[in-house]
C-alpha cells in the first residue's frame, strides 16, 4: 500500500485499517470517525509484534505494510503536521472509579445491529480505545488460516510458505491460496469458519482487564442480543460478537 502525496483519502484510510485491524473488523466511515490516536497506536503495536521479522521469522514485506498503514492513518487522523484537519472525536470523557481512562460514549445507542464490542461502547460501559484493543487482542489469538489448512492436511508446509511469499500480490491468505490453485473456495470458507469458532470470545478481554465484571458482561450481552433481534423483527435485537463465556 503506497501513500500518495497530499491528504489521505477515506478509501486509503479504510484500506490501511484493514491492514492494522484485520478482515474481521467491520470497516465504515463511522469506524474512522471513532478511531482515536490511542486506539491506532495500540493496534499498531500489536501488529508490529506479530509481523516484525526478528520476532515472527517472516519477511519484511508484511512489516513494512504495517508501518505504511500506520503512517497513513496517523496522517488521516491528525491532519498531517498538526494542521488541525484531523477527524473530530465523538463526545465523551475519561472516567475514574477503576475503569480504564479513555473516550466514553454519551448518548443513545444507535438503532442498528451492533457487535458486542460496539454495543458496550455505545452503552457507555467501555471506552472506544478498549474496543479497538479487544479486537486486536482477539485477532492475535485466533489461529492462522495456513496453520489450520496444514493441520487438516490440505496444505504442506512448503505450500503455506509459497502462499506467504505471494503477499506482495495483495489479498488475504485464502484468496492467494485460491489464486495459486492450492485451495478451493469452499475449503477457504470452512477454514474461516473454523478460525472464527476457535478465536477467544471478545468479551473475555473486558473481563480479564477488569473493565467489566463477569455477571455484568453477561447481562450486557443479553441486552445486545435483544437489541439486535428487536431491530430485525421490529420487536424489543442478527446476533453480533455475543460473549459466550470463558474460552
Amino acid at each position: 500500500m503506497r501513500q500518495t502525496a497530499g491528504w489521505p483519502t477515506q478509501a486509503q484510510a479504510l484500506r490501511a485499517c484493514r491492514v492494522l485491524f484485520g478482515p474481521e473488523v467491520r470497516l465504515s466511515p463511522e469506524f474512522l470517525r471513532l478511531l482515536s490516536p490511542e486506539g491506532l497506536k495500540a493496534a499498531y503495536r500489536r501488529m508490529v509484534l506479530r509481523h516484525h521479522p526478528d520476532r515472527s521469522g517472516g519477511g519484511a514485506a508484511a512489516f513494512l505494510q504495517v508501518r505504511e498503514a500506520y503512517t497513513l492513518l496517523d496522517a488521516y487522523l491528525t491532519g498531517g503536521n498538526g494542521n488541525g484537519r484531523g477527524l473530530r472525536r465523538p463526545r465523551g470523557g475519561s472516567t475514574g472509579g477503576g475503569r480504564a481512562a479513555g473516550l466514553f460514549h454519551r448518548g443513545p445507542v444507535p438503532r442498528r445491529p451492533l457487535p458486542l464490542g460496539l454495543y458496550l461502547y455505545y452503552r457507555g460501559r467501555v471506552p472506544y480505545e478498549a474496543v479497538l484493543e479487544a479486537l486486536a487482542w482477539q485477532a492475535l489469538r485466533r489461529p492462522r488460516i495456513g496453520e489450520l489448512a496444514a493441520a487438516r492436511g490440505w496444505l504442506t508446509a512448503a505450500q503455506v510458505a509459497r502462499v506467504l511469499r505471494a503477499a506482495r500480490a495483495g489479498g488475504r491468505f485464502g484468496e492467494r491460496a485460491v489464486t495459486l490453485g492450492l485451495l478451493a473456495r469452499a475449503q477457504v470458507q470452512r477454514l474461516l469458519a473454523e478460525q472464527q469458532a476457535r478465536q477467544p470470545p471478545i468479551g473475555t478481554y473486558f473481563v480479564e482487564r477488569r473493565l467489566l465484571a463477569r455477571d455484568e458482561l453477561e447481562a450486557l450481552a443479553r441486552d445486545q442480543r435483544r437489541h439486535n433481534r428487536g431491530l430485525r423483527t421490529g420487536g424489543p435485537g442478527p446476533p453480533g460478537e455475543a460473549w459466550s463465556g470463558p474460552p
